[in-house]
């Protein structure tokens, strides 16, 4: 059983993922895009149906999962359409952790999400970050 089956549209559009997914925009929309797309991989067309009305995702979008650099950067694989050609490349997505979270923060209070629905988005988000490659002065790793 998936996260939405069984479910009617309004049900799905109170869901946390999908108020989401239509409160957010720029950066913040393509990472929960990516995020849920890992974490809820059969909801996902159901999410974009009833969130935006389309299943087709505008670019540019991002891919895979994200990376914190050494420099503290997250980054992660982009797709784009340029001058006619498709650009596919890692770009920095956020500068460090804590303005990701903070962005993250954010989006849960406009939402005024109760604290199940926020432990379980940050759960998701947290996911879509799988390596920290951040190393202290004697080499030793910073994270896990």
């Amino acid at each position: 059983m998936t996260l939405t089956s069984r479910k009617h549209a309004d049900e799905v559009r109170q869901m946390w993922q999908c108020r989401a997914l239509a409160e957010a925009d720029g950066k913040l929309q393509r990472v929960l895009m990516i995020a849920l797309a890992k974490e809820y991989t059969a909801d996902m067309l159901v999410l974009l149906k009833v969130a935006f009305g389309t299943v087709e995702i505008p670019m540019p979008f991002y891919s895979g999962y994200a990376t914190i650099v050494d420099t503290g950067h997250i980054v992660c694989m982009m797709h784009d359409r340029r001058i006619g050609v498709t650009y596919k490349g890692v770009v920095p997505v956020y500068d460090s952790e804590n303005e990701f979270l903070l962005h993250m923060r954010r989006l849960a209070d406009r939402l005024k999400l109760s604290d199940a629905e926020r432990i379980d988005m940050f759960r998701v988000l947290k996911k879509w970050i799988t390596r920290d490659e951040r190393v202290g002065i004697e080499g030793e790793k910073l994270a896990s």
